[in-house]
């Protein structure tokens, strides 16, 4: 099939196009309005940030003015400059600074003083992040809030694949992630690949097909990531459907890098070690997978700008389950006086083979018997993404999101044959927010937004989706050491000419300090999903099933609460500990369902009401300033109230470990992974999957070393030797029925910067 680029149905452009006008519209009132009604003077903060003990310059500190929403980075010389708009008889200023190495450090400035500003940083004893954005869309000390949050930065994330961003997210407390399906404590089972429960951004843009309604997890190279954001329950009140069930939030903001050009080039090539069973063994092993990737970015005062293409190709464990991928990321940003405009631009192309689940057992790396090994898989997938943001004063934000994402599909088989395949969708989103101090204790986070889904697809036929919404959330100190939120959001659908549904997702959080060391939260809120396209109208063939289209499908719906304790201790051995309890009811869950006697026709029907309940602990420990341990603990009771049994497709128990060695050349870690066995699956899979029964717990060990070089070709150079062995001990399971997951890799890497 040739490649489709039609911008598809009138319907959907005259939809973008009022949209659009509606946004700017709104943007440009505004503007006027709060630059008459509220005059400002400027004021330029200048000065130095050094390390208290080398005394040598650090970059990348975060510089905040506090109850605005101003903010900047330092640069390579420790050296920052930020200009604000603040009220004509203001003369006194709280700054902030924030690094993922350094205590947080709080300064009162007087305007007199704003250029010669000295900041002197303490080392952590733990290194992680103070500033969160997603949790109530906004920057704010992840200690105010009252959501469950965990931040990955980018060294775990390098540490753990320059290439593969699902590897560092496996690690993640709560979370399980297999083939791009994200799983937060519970949420999602077994669906085909459509109508994640979980809303997955890239610096707040949504990438979830118009069609599917999947996450598309690996579209972003992990050497550009700067930290990924996840937020456990219900986050539907913000950031309405798909956020059912948590947030994942990548942020590639390269803001406080050092001025001038910078080039990077990665290279990995890795061995699928022979499988201690000579019947799994394939007779062209080993297998490889191999990757590059350069990346180039040039920043100066004003400007930044970065590409980046990555080529990867997967021969995997598995006969026909090779993939080739082509990706192409660009970001650009560039600020103005009182603004800043940043633009993502991605492109991905990927050729793969159409594996299903296992020929059975004993020949679990093997496709079923009668499989076509030369049907292909193709897809490309492109985004254009802008985010601005416009400081009118210290107390007033705005924020325009909008972006187009294009995800095409197709196999290689004639139209005539039943199980050909290929969809064409458009998703389109306008967010335009407000961010605003009512007074010093009292802010208020207000927006609109527009999504519109709009599909060509010889599997779910000529559709359009549009939900349109109104969020606001309040934010309240009554005393500094107490933070409320409350706030909601109003969703209403429309799918084809069908009656619209309207939904409202509320939301309340309280959070309690009593000191810098000891945080206690409380949250809870309202949760919504509406079908996607393919769950409402698929009708295809594939591998011996057939899916078949349920119009009538209906929004699912949650309630979650969760309260939980974190605790930090810096002295004589340091540690921090963080306990939480959970419960989340669910309504209406949409699940695949045999329809006939047969067990060979699946229908998507709104089956299911449950609950999951659950308790979650995890403790981080300085056993020496290198060697630094972590472990949780996760517990799930999913329960389907229909039959007062088991979910399908949930594990009970998740343990997560990992302990490391950290220098400045040298590096090593080693991680564990445990769930325990899946208790129950569909037993009409058995009909279709041979030994879909078979099933044990997941035991995971992944061991990595990174040896730094500087200085090797010129005075500006570094470069990382890195062996990654994952599944070190070679551990078999499945991780979904009649599917082996991945055997041991054994890879090897180089990462070159100048």
């Amino acid at each position: 099939m040739k490649l489709k680029f039609s911008l598809i149905g009138t319907t959907y452009l005259h939809n973008l196009s009022n949209i659009m006008k509606l946004s700017t519209y709104l943007f440009l009132i505004l503007l006027a309005f709060t630059q008459s009604v509220f005059p400002n003077q400027e004021v330029i903060f200048k000065g130095k940030i050094t390390d208290i003990e080398t005394q040598k310059p650090i970059s990348g500190v975060s510089i905040s003015v506090r109850n605005t929403n101003y903010g900047t980075y330092s640069d390579k010389e420790g050296a920052f400059y930020l200009k604000i708009q603040a009220e004509p008889n203001q003369h006194i200023f709280h700054l902030q600074f924030s690094h993922i190495l350094y205590q947080s450090n709080k300064l009162i400035i007087g305007k007199e003083n704003s250029n010669i500003i000295e900041v002197h940083l303490k080392p952590k004893i733990f290194q992680t992040p103070d500033v969160i954005i997603s949790a109530n869309k906004r920057s704010q000390s992840i200690q105010e809030v009252s959501n469950s949050v965990m931040i990955i930065d980018k060294n775990q994330i390098q540490l753990s694949s320059s290439f593969e961003l699902e590897k560092s997210l496996q690690n993640v407390p709560g979370i399980e992630v297999n083939d791009e399906t994200i799983s937060i404590r519970g949420s999602d089972g077994f669906d085909f690949g459509l109508g994640s429960r979980s809303l997955l951004l890239v610096n707040g843009l949504p990438l979830m097909s118009g069609d599917n309604g999947d996450a598309k997890l690996n579209l972003i190279p992990p050497t550009i990531i700067n930290n990924i954001e996840i937020v456990k329950g219900a986050g539907s009140a913000l950031y309405g459907s798909n956020a059912i069930g948590g947030i994942i939030n990548i942020n590639t903001n390269f803001d406080g890098i050092p001025q001038g050009s910078k080039f990077n080039i990665i290279s990995d090539f890795g061995l699928y070690t022979d499988p201690k069973y000579k019947q799994w063994k394939l007779p062209d092993a080993p297998h490889k997978e191999s990757q590059i990737g350069l990346n180039y970015t040039f920043s100066n005062s004003k400007l930044l700008a970065s590409i980046n293409a990555t080529i990867s190709q997967d021969e995997s464990y598995r006969m026909y389950d090779d993939a080739k991928d082509l990706g192409v990321f660009s970001q650009f940003s560039y600020k103005f006086n009182k603004s800043t405009i940043n633009t993502i631009l991605l492109f991905q192309s990927t050729d793969r083979a159409d594996w299903v689940y296992w020929n059975s057992l004993d020949s679990a790396t093997l496709p079923p018997t009668n499989t076509d090994l030369d049907t292909r898989i193709f897809s490309n997938k492109s985004m254009l993404g802008l985010n601005y943001d416009y400081f009118l004063n210290k107390n007033i934000f705005l924020n325009l999101k909008s972006s187009v994402l294009y995800t095409q599909f197709w196999n290689n088989l004639e139209q005539t044959d039943t199980d050909f395949r290929s969809s064409d969708a458009i998703s389109s989103t306008v967010d335009l927010q407000s961010n605003i101090n009512i007074f010093a204790n009292l802010l208020l986070t207000s927006g609109i937004n527009f999504t519109n889904n709009s599909v060509t697809s010889f599997s779910y036929g000529d559709r359009n989706q549009f939900i349109s919404a109104f969020y606001s959330q309040f934010e309240f100190k009554p005393i500094r050491q107490i933070i409320t939120t409350l706030g909601g959001r109003l969703d209403y659908e429309l799918t084809e000419n069908k009656s619209g549904a309207t939904t409202f997702s509320p939301k309340f959080g309280l959070t309690y300090l009593p000191n810098n060391d000891f945080r206690i939260r409380l949250s809870l809120g309202k949760g919504f999903r509406a079908p996607s396209i393919a769950e409402r109208f698929a009708s295809v063939s594939f591998q011996g099933f057939s899916v078949i289209e349920n119009p009538d499908l209906t929004f699912e719906e949650s309630m979650s609460y969760e309260s939980g304790i974190t605790y930090q201790n810096t002295h004589i051995v340091p540690f921090e500990i963080e306990f939480s309890g959970f419960y989340t009811r669910y309504w209406n869950l949409i699940e695949p369902s045999f329809v006939n006697q047969t067990y060979t026709t699946i229908q998507f029907i709104n089956l299911v009401d449950a609950e999951i309940s659950g308790l979650e602990g995890s403790v981080k420990l300085l056993i020496l300033p290198i060697l630094p341990l972590s472990v949780s603990y996760t517990y799930l009771n999913p329960i389907d109230l229909s039959d007062n049994q088991i979910l399908k497709f949930r594990s009970r128990n998740h343990i997560n470990a990992n302990i490391s060695f950290l220098t400045h050349y040298f590096s090593a870690g080693l991680s564990f992974r445990y769930s325990s066995k899946v208790e129950r699956i569909d037993d009409a899979l058995v009909v279709q999957v041979k030994d879909a029964q078979e099933r044990v717990d997941m035991k995971v060990f992944d061991f990595n070393i990174n040896l730094k070089y500087n200085n090797i070709f010129t005075a500006q150079d570094e470069v990382i030797f890195k062996l990654n062995v994952y599944n070190l001990l070679d551990y078999y399971y499945t991780y979904m029925v009649g599917n082996l997951a991945p055997t041991r890799l054994i890879s090897f890497g180089i990462d070159y910067h100048y």
